[in-house]
């Protein structure tokens, strides 16, 4: 076999490997915004809304890639980021790698958000922007147009 031939399959194998970790990575990122989409999410905490940490998983085979969406909603648009992120994690979380435990993490932080959104909404008048127990850790993200979410 010719030295030439063997350059060009490796860049070859190379090139493909690129394409689809690109290709990947826009999809995930769509996917991910679908979440929010026809929902009012703030960056910033806002009247009448609650805050939301949820973790997202994604990846191929040998790597997964963990990201942080931090957010303030009403309680019922929350509820349905947090439920449409969820079921995120349990598609696109099956093709990493750790794909039994995605399911159970994604779940597990499922559970424990709901449960802080059913706590909060339950005291009116719902984060104001002046409660300090909530407010802690009220940080801005990058708006949700902006497709990336990032925490401290």
């Amino acid at each position: 076999m010719p030295e030439w031939l063997i350059s060009v399959i490796v860049l070859s194998l190379v090139g493909a490997i690129v394409l689809l970790v690109l290709w990947l990575r826009r999809s995930v990122r769509v996917a991910q915004q679908r979440a929010y989409a026809g929902l009012k999410i703030h960056a910033a905490p806002a009247w009448g809304t609650v805050p939301v940490v949820f973790h997202t998983y994604y990846g191929f085979l040998v790597y997964v890639i963990q990201t942080e969406h931090r957010f303030w909603a009403s309680p019922e648009d929350a509820r349905v980021a947090l439920w449409r992120l969820h079921r995120f994690n349990l598609v696109w979380g099956m093709f990493a790698y750790g794909a039994l435990v995605v399911p159970l993490l994604s779940y597990g932080n499922y559970i424990a958000q709901k449960r802080s959104i059913d706590r909060q909404a339950e005291r009116k008048p719902a984060m104001s922007g002046g409660d300090s127990d909530l407010a802690w850790h009220c940080e801005p993200a990058d708006p949700p147009a902006a497709g990336r979410w990032s925490g401290r």
